[in-house]
């Protein structure tokens, strides 16, 4: 099968690369054999992380082969389309920013060759403008299959659409649940993970988050022997997150914080969570890596409690009364109200939510083909 994944890829974090590698483990228990068309913003960086990412991408079964193409480039698109069986969005929001024509492009094409479209697990918003909403109603009215990563995103769409929408979980839920269950971690070392991202980026914030932080810190690093920064994204459009995290490292007092400032693998990040003490996490999918391969994590949220993509992912899994005491928005409270403490207590991600996920996954995906078909 030859399968074509747009979306925002060209500036992907670790939490795209999740969805993607979750996308294909879908896409290699439908068919063994398969073809991935990435159409990439910028495919120089693609390239880069489809490589450092081969191992685990190829850990599914089969055979997969992944190509890179620039998505901007519209006759290299339609060559593309000539031997495409089926076009996806793969994940991540399906928010206000000026790509959301291309995709809406890219479907618009797709639907007058008569190729089957997907919203393959996409999370909503932010929206501030009416004209994005626009755009975002014409891309749902342009796909044949549309599954939201949870029940509030789905809310969301079905305002849009008489079309049905279907609720199931984000497509990197699946590559984390997978590599969990393939490699269990017998290591604990006593370190303690982080991920902040700049808020500036993307979100106002009159907060000053470099000295928050770095006060937070020099409370709590000396309950570990190391502190571990680590980037969810290494490339300037997105906010490299290695800029805020050495102006933190350069402002605490703290002597056991160290910076992992060379890009990781998707399967090296999981490994490092996987085997630490406790976590801190901020950008969305670090929190939802911590959740469920460590299970001792803390949340600095920096979207709206009720509306944002953490609070959803909060709700979604019923995780209030176990973050009663781990979570802070940085926009409602102090982070030196959060304090981490010796705990036995770890969060269980539940096997059973990934296997109903999975199958359903599968079967609509193959519902959708096999009426096309």
């Amino acid at each position: 099968m030859n399968i074509c994944v747009i979306g925002w890829y060209g500036t992907e974090t670790l939490g795209d690369r999740a969805i993607l590698d979750g996308i294909v483990s879908i896409f290699q228990k439908i068919d063994k054999q398969n073809n991935y068309f990435i159409g990439s913003l910028f495919p120089m960086l693609t390239k880069r992380t489809l490589f450092e990412d081969k191992s685990i991408l190829s850990s599914h079964g089969g055979l997969c082969f992944f190509n890179c193409f620039d998505i901007k480039n519209k006759t290299t698109y339609l060559n593309i389309l000539n031997e495409i069986d089926v076009v996806l969005i793969g994940g991540g929001p399906l928010m206000d920013i000026q790509e959301m024509y291309i995709i809406e492009k890219a479907f618009s094409i797709a639907k007058k060759r008569n190729i089957p479209t997907i919203i393959f697990g996409c999370g909503y918003g932010p929206f501030t403008t009416k004209e994005y909403l626009k755009v975002l109603k014409n891309i749902v009215k342009l796909s044949d299959l549309i599954i939201m990563r949870s029940s509030e995103c789905k809310k969301s769409i079905q305002a849009l659409t008489t079309k049905k929408v279907y609720s199931l979980c984000d497509p990197a839920i699946l590559s984390v649940c997978e590599y969990k269950r393939n490699n269990p971690s017998s290591t604990i070392n006593n370190n303690l993970v982080c991920n902040i991202r700049d808020v500036g980026y993307v979100y106002n914030s009159k907060n000053d988050l470099v000295k928050d932080i770095s006060s937070f810190l020099d409370e709590n690093a000396h309950k570990f022997d190391n502190v571990i920064f680590y980037p969810m994204h290494t490339f300037s459009v997105g906010g490299d997150d290695r800029t805020i995290q050495n102006k933190v490292k350069f402002s605490c007092e703290c002597k056991n914080l160290f910076i992992i400032n060379k890009p990781l693998s998707l399967s090296e990040c999981y490994k490092m969570i996987s085997e630490a003490k406790a976590c801190v996490g901020m950008r969305y999918h670090s929190i939802v890596f911590q959740t469920i391969l460590n299970g001792n994590n803390y949340i600095l949220d920096y979207t709206d409690k009720k509306t944002g993509k953490i609070g959803f992912f909060i709700k979604e899994y019923r995780l209030n009364d176990f973050y009663d005491s781990r979570y802070v928005n940085i926009f409602d409270s102090s982070i030196s109200s959060l304090s981490i403490v010796e705990s036995a207590n770890k969060y269980e991600f539940s096997n059973e939510i990934f296997e109903k996920s999975n199958n359903d996954y599968i079967k609509l995906v193959k519902s959708l083909l096999l009426f096309r078909g």
